[in-house]
């Protein structure tokens, strides 16, 4: 696209620009959903494990 020039080019550009921070938005999102769920996992074990050992 290096030959495209024109108004076209300018709003494809600027539409490819919002794409793309919205794509590094959306994965700094689902970093953020996954840091969050391996936690909860790991606190559930825990607790699970607890809840065990009242019961041995």
């Amino acid at each position: 696209m290096a030959d495209w020039e024109g108004s076209a080019s300018e709003s494809y550009q600027d539409k490819q620009r919002q794409w793309d921070s919205a794509a590094v938005e959306l994965n700094q999102v689902l970093n953020t959903i996954g840091t969050a769920v391996g936690q909860g996992n790991a606190d559930m074990q825990a607790r699970e494990a607890a809840n065990r050992g009242m019961f041995a």
